[in-house]
């Protein structure tokens, strides 16, 4: 699964639901091109998102 940056109250549902615990509250610390993964076991792995030029000009900026 792949998150995005989250409010508090966002990441505190999301935290409760995948069994993250407080780790969760970094989605609300997170720039806004980044994305977390949420694997199995209940960790995360964050990855930095950069579009090509076209990409950026088809689907828009990394942004919410």
């Amino acid at each position: 699964m792949l998150l995005q940056p989250l409010t508090a109250a966002e990441a505190a549902l999301a935290g409760g639901a995948l069994g993250l615990g407080g780790s969760a509250e970094w989605f609300t610390r997170i720039r806004s091109d980044m994305v977390g993964v949420v694997l199995p076991r209940r960790s995360v792995r964050w990855t930095l998102l950069s579009p090509t030029p076209i990409e950026q000009q088809v689907v828009g900026a990394t942004a919410r």
